[in-house]
């Protein structure tokens, strides 16, 4: 059995030069062994894309945003389908042996 946590990354801008970044608060008790994050829109008012994180890959605060995002790409959903559809074809393997979100 895993476990997942869903967790929502609001949309703000940097003050001066207006550059799009997300909110992430990781502070928890439990450590699931997926977690996704779900990046907000710049209206904060519909899902922008998902990230499915492993649990090295998640930070107690960060924002997230400009050179950062790159590091975040091999784990990126575009859509809930896309990230249903890895789920379902992953979560019977290994976490370590898992195939990267295509």
């Amino acid at each position: 059995m895993y476990t997942l946590a869903i967790k929502v990354a609001p949309y703000f801008e940097t003050p001066i030069q207006r550059q799009p970044r997300w909110q992430l608060d990781f502070v928890r008790k439990m450590k699931p062994d997926f977690t996704v994050l779900v990046r907000m829109n710049p209206e904060n008012g519909a899902a922008l894309d998902f990230l499915l994180l492993p649990p090295q890959m998640i930070p107690r605060l960060v924002h997230l945003g400009g050179r950062s995002l790159a590091t975040y790409e091999p784990y990126r959903c575009e859509t809930l389908d896309q990230l249903v559809a890895w789920l379902i074809a992953n979560v019977r393997g290994s976490l370590a042996n898992r195939a990267p979100i295509a």
